[in-house]
């Protein structure tokens, strides 16, 4: 088991910008890590996503070999302008 707030994430677009960061819950079931990202019509867009753990400035050494577990799921929606 990871400590609460440990486990961050950030999200950066194809170009660098940082667009999402922040802590990994604890708890299960869906976690929205960001949203309103729009593309322009057939348009298309690379993210990178990083999960790390966060330094607590104490020996972490007994998460070494710990596992995270998830899904990644992304849905879009078409908007009508």
């Amino acid at each position: 088991d990871f400590e609460n707030g440990v486990i961050r994430y950030v999200i950066y677009s194809e170009t660098g910008v940082e667009l999402s960061s922040g802590n990994v819950p604890q708890e299960t079931g869906k976690v929205n890590l960001t949203n309103n990202l729009f593309l322009k019509h057939d348009g298309t867009a690379k993210y990178t996503l990083i999960i790390y753990l966060k330094s607590t400035n104490y020996n972490q050494n007994f998460s070494m070999g710990s596992a995270i577990t998830g899904k990644l799921i992304v849905t879009s929606k078409q908007l009508k302008y």
